[in-house]
């Protein structure tokens, strides 16, 4: 539960009656505190190539079926894949820099980059170790965004897009994405973050092995939607990175020492 919305979810196959149960109970439970429950405003997303697809109904009303849920900011889709999210969020990234393009006709480079770190960056990153880039036109819809966020104070006549990351002090938008999920999962392995890391990954236990101490055990995923996980997609970065890096004492130093490993210059 969060605010006014309610999740529920619930195995079709191995507990075929439970969420139809979970829903009455909801129901009765709204109904005796005078929170009526709003039946248009609830939907069901199935998920799974081996869901049964069953129907459910809240007052004997029959719940809608859809394919894709906005939430908390992030775009679920019934076949978990990421194209969605990512094309509304590009969509919002450039209106913005369409508005800001308008506003300041001419800007310096330095405000330039605070204006995208501070509106732009966080509309493209957010929420940034749930969902992957894995198609390559996803990868480029991103990338142009940046290219066109770096053309800010320049006109028709611009250096090349290297030149303006490097002008900037920026790295591409894969290499940044790739660096905010090896800061996750620092903070999940080293119990920075409020959930229980046994949840996500699974440490190698195999002394036998050089390396750090915190090297990820290798997973058998069978479908890409898992592949492209964040326990499985920052696999073999994380078991690469030296000891001196995963030995960091704070998640601000483990970044550091990250970017200096990573020749990052952020």
């Amino acid at each position: 539960m969060f605010a006014d919305d309610i999740k529920i979810y619930s195995n079709p196959i191995t507990y075929p009656s439970q969420l139809q149960k979970d829903l009455q109970t909801i129901r009765h439970w709204s109904n005796a505190w005078l929170l009526p429950l709003n039946e248009e405003k609830c939907a069901i997303l199935h998920m799974g190539k081996n869901n049964p697809m069953r129907n459910y109904s809240i007052n004997e009303t029959a719940i809608k079926v859809i394919k894709e849920q906005v939430d908390l900011g992030i775009t679920i889709t019934s076949d978990l894949t990421w194209s969605s999210h990512i094309t509304k969020i590009c969509h919002r990234a450039n209106k913005m820099l369409y508005l800001i393009n308008k506003a300041f006709q001419l800007i310096s480079t330095n405000s330039a980059k605070k204006i995208y770190t501070t509106y732009i960056q966080p509309i493209l990153e957010f929420g940034g170790p749930i969902w992957n880039c894995d198609r390559i036109s996803d990868r480029n819809r991103l990338e142009l965004t940046l290219r066109r966020a770096t053309r800010l104070p320049y006109g028709n006549i611009r250096p090349p897009f290297e030149e303006r990351l490097r002008a900037w002090n920026l790295t591409t938008f894969a290499q940044r994405k790739q660096r905010g999920d090896i800061i996750m999962t620092f903070k999940i392995l080293t119990g920075r973050f409020p959930i229980q890391a046994a949840d996500f990954f699974q440490v190698n236990q195999d002394t036998r092995f050089r390396g750090h101490s915190l090297k990820l055990k290798k997973e058998n995923f069978k479908t890409t939607v898992r592949q492209n996980f964040l326990s499985n997609r920052v696999f073999q970065i994380w078991n690469n990175l030296p000891e001196q890096v995963i030995n960091a004492q704070s998640t601000n130093i483990f970044k550091n020492r990250y970017d200096q490993h990573a020749n990052l210059h952020l």
